[in-house]
């Protein structure tokens, strides 16, 4: 449950820069004919600051338009080369809760189970039943933070496209709840824990 790296996301991963870059130029080298997230975000971007300072303009809300171009713009462009950093750093500390969490129960269940006594065939059964149901709850567990790691995965890889969409004032709700799903399967680790 610790930092492990089957269990946590890694952004840095050539395939995920592939994917989130494509062909744009970054630190990591580039990936010719392949547009990334980002790629598709910017092509996106224009037309829809266009149309929603035009709505702006058509409804009488120059305030509006201006606030469109100047604050939320912006935004969108520190979000989407600043996010990851930022998950990051949230799946750095609930890699630390998660392992102070169940470092002590580690060191529970081992001091339990050397209790182990061959000449108590009753013990040893439910000893062996339990560690059974263990084994079988910690496969699961890895199974489901597989899980996680792919959805994570797949939701940070759309978030380009979602804070852009966020221009068009319909779909401003739309990164609120990229946002809190992802806080759910971040958090998601340490509730196993």
């Amino acid at each position: 449950f610790g930092s492990g790296t089957s269990t946590r996301p890694n952004f840095d991963s050539p395939w995920f820069q592939k994917v989130y870059y494509g062909s744009t130029p970054h630190p990591g080298g580039t990936f010719p004919n392949q547009p990334g997230a980002l790629t598709i975000a910017e092509l996106l971007a224009v037309p829809l600051l266009v149309m929603t300072i035009i709505a702006g303009v058509l409804r009488g809300d120059i305030t509006g338009a201006v606030k469109t171009v100047l604050v939320r713009l912006p935004l969108v462009v520190i979000l989407c080369f600043g996010f990851i950093v930022v998950l990051q750093r949230a799946f750095d500390l609930v890699d630390a809760l998660s392992t102070w969490v169940v470092g002590g129960t580690v060191g529970g269940f081992q001091t339990w189970a050397n209790r182990f006594d061959p000449s108590n065939v009753g013990a040893d059964f439910a000893v062996v039943i339990i560690c059974i149901v263990i084994i079988v709850a910690t496969l699961i567990a890895y199974i489901e933070l597989f899980v996680r790691s792919a959805l994570i995965y797949l939701v940070v890889a759309f978030v380009p496209l979602i804070s852009v969409a966020t221009l068009w004032q319909g779909s401003r709700t739309a990164l609120r709840k990229t946002i809190e799903f992802l806080a759910v399967m971040t958090l998601s680790k340490l509730v196993m824990a």
